[in-house]
């Protein structure tokens, strides 16, 4: 019984390791990046020239939106102008060109650690966000600006049909209520001539996004998708579709990717993200496909290989209009971080674009600890550590069965041996010599499994939960210089299979602390199976080396805990302990359970 429920615990672990390495497996490094390079016939206006409303962002911000936007101007005939809109938290740079957006600036997140230029939203796309096509595929054909106020600009444009568009945009200005990283946008479709239009649909472009760019100028694959919300449910495309594989031993290959992808469904919303940054287009009215497609860009990753971008288009409904017909639609944009908070104060579950798993209401809770911590201690490595800890005394009562299990079943250790040796020839007459010997000894053989299960779902939240939120990018600990990546501390100057180019302490410190702890646990394990533990914490340095350091933070912290708790469960003496003392020192003494209450005698009636 022990036998098996240990193992079994122990390969619930390792299996949800391995799921969580597969999930590692788009990791991909690359040198840092290079801006784009500014086209020589570029002819868009600067912000100080006519026509185009200048900037009141901060003078950081601005130089960094205007040095991007001008070196990816496009060099069209028509000339470009460039309007701005702005609140505390964002910069949106509009562009006649499409009457849409053309990057968004996030003021208060650095597109790189230690830069004052600010992320931007669109950096390698070559279409405007909500850039308008009806049927013919192009988002970026030329509209007037009709107007603009200090939160709202308008575009109109008139096809020789007949057809008006008319676009218009909000954005929540600083003080007003609302999510300040949320546009608004209108959409209207007008048919200004004396004969009926037939339309099919049009499909608005998300713009494109590239991997998420870490500390040290590397690149996280993770986690770059574009998604929807269909019924209840959240999938998603991911960018390994799009990138030639062989799989693992030929399960999963993909010799032959598509040039794009195209997913029918009425959805509620649709997605383009990375690990830390999102754009979710909620129309008030379902739209009726996601088409999404690789855009390469001048990176590669430590194997020399390009490394893709991803844009994305949604679809829309547009049938025949009459004679002077309208047609309205409205939609929230959101351009922003993926923080869970932000996400699940919408209506539609947006906050399923987290992908926190199974174990989302776990990752959740961890989160707003967190953040409560931070909000008083502002260093996200002692939230880590101070919510472990507090994690830790939580279930200190649950994982005490497993301390003194294994403090009861390291004095039966001897006669389990004999046992052993005595029933080897008869396996049944041995487990049940076991089973008496632990009942007689009052040992659980579950007591070591229960609390191994119960750290699974806190773990794979913790994974998830540091992996994708934009709380912990650039976050800093020690000598870790974001946490939510591995610490890098130098290279090895070559690569070592399933370890890497470089070094990472916190993964051989959790593991040295791992090891300590099964050596303090006992088990009744056979010695086939003991050197299988033993190897475990070899294991686990192994399959999470490459995770993120926070991670390995919050497994190293957790192990000196129960290394802590097993110490103080091993001094402590318990009743059994000290009856035997007694009774070594006056055989004649009866020990009492001091938890048995005596009852009082009883007089006769009699008296």
């Amino acid at each position: 019984m022990d036998k098996k429920n240990t193992l079994l615990g122990a390969l619930f672990l390792v299996a949800a390791f391995a799921v969580m390495a597969l999930m590692n497996k788009n990791t991909k490094d690359a040198p840092q990046p290079e801006r784009l390079p500014a086209s020589e016939s570029g002819t868009s206006e600067s912000p100080a020239q006519p026509g185009v409303i200048v900037p009141t962002a901060s003078q950081a911000v601005s130089e960094a939106v205007s040095e991007i936007v001008e070196a990816v101007a496009p060099t069209e005939a028509v000339i470009e102008e460039l309007s701005y809109l702005q609140n505390e938290l964002i910069e949106v740079i509009f562009t006649n060109q499409g009457g849409a957006i053309k990057k968004v600036a996030l003021k208060e997140y650095a597109a790189e650690k230690d830069s004052d230029n600010p992320f931007l939203f669109n950096h390698y796309g070559n279409a405007p966000m909500l850039g308008v096509s009806v049927g013919d595929g192009e988002f970026d054909k030329p509209f007037t600006k009709t107007s603009q106020t200090n939160g709202a600009i308008s575009f109109e444009r008139q096809e020789e049909n007949g057809l008006l568009i008319r676009k218009n945009f909000w954005i929540n200005e600083t003080g007003d209520e609302g999510e300040p990283y949320s546009i608004r946008h209108s959409i209207e479709f007008i048919n200004t001539g004396s004969e009926n239009l037939l339309l099919k649909d049009y499909h608005l472009h998300l713009g494109t996004i590239e991997p998420a760019l870490l500390g040290g100028g590397t690149l996280m694959g993770g986690y770059l998708n574009a998604g929807y919300y269909e019924d209840g449910d959240e999938k998603f495309v991911g960018s390994n579709k799009f990138i030639p594989s062989n799989g693992f031993l030929g399960i999963g290959s993909n010799k032959n990717p598509p040039p794009f992808i195209t997913e029918a469904s009425r959805f509620t919303w649709v997605s383009l993200k990375n690990q830390f940054f999102v754009t979710l287009l909620t129309p008030d009215l379902p739209g009726t496909g996601m088409t999404v497609r690789p855009r390469p860009i001048d990176r590669l990753n430590d194997k020399g290989d390009s490394m893709i971008a991803l844009s994305s288009d949604a679809q829309f409904e547009l049938s025949g209009l009459s004679a002077n017909e309208k047609v309205t639609s409205n939609m929230n944009f959101y351009v922003g971080p993926k923080e869970i908070f932000r996400l699940q104060g919408m209506d539609r579950n947006q906050e399923a674009v987290m992908q926190f798993g199974w174990f989302g209401a776990v990752s959740k809770v961890l989160l707003l600890g967190m953040k409560q911590i931070h909000s008083v201690i502002p260093n996200w490595g002692i939230a880590i550590i101070i919510i472990t800890i507090a994690l830790k005394l939580v279930f200190w009562p649950l994982t005490q069965i497993s301390a003194r299990s294994a403090k009861k079943m390291q004095k039966i250790q001897g006669p389990m041996k004999e046992l052993t040796e005595k029933y080897k020839e008869d396996p049944k007459r041995k487990n049940e010599e076991m089973m008496k010997l632990y009942r007689k000894h009052k040992v659980n053989p579950l007591g070591g499994c229960l609390p191994m299960l119960v750290q699974i779902p806190i773990f794979i939240g913790f994974f998830y939960m540091l992996r994708t939120s934009s709380e912990l990018r650039f976050a800093e600990f020690l000598w870790i210089s974001d946490l939510s990546q591995p610490e890098k501390i130098f290279s090895w100057g070559f690569n070592i299979p399933f370890i890497g180019h470089y070094f990472n302490l916190l993964p051989f410190t959790m593991g040295l602390t791992m090891y300590f702890q099964m050596k303090m646990t006992p088990t009744a394990a056979s010695s086939e199976q003991q050197a299988i533990f033993k190897f475990m914490p070899v294991m686990m340095v192994v399959m999470l080396y490459n995770f993120g350091s926070g991670l390995c933070l919050y497994w190293t912290i957790q192990n000196l805990m129960t290394i802590l708790q097993q110490t103080i469960t091993n001094k402590r003496k318990d009743k059994d302990e000290i009856a035997a003392e007694i009774e070594a020192n006056d055989p004649n003494k009866k020990i009492e359970n001091p938890l048995i209450r005596k009852k009082p005698k009883r007089k006769p009636k009699n008296q």
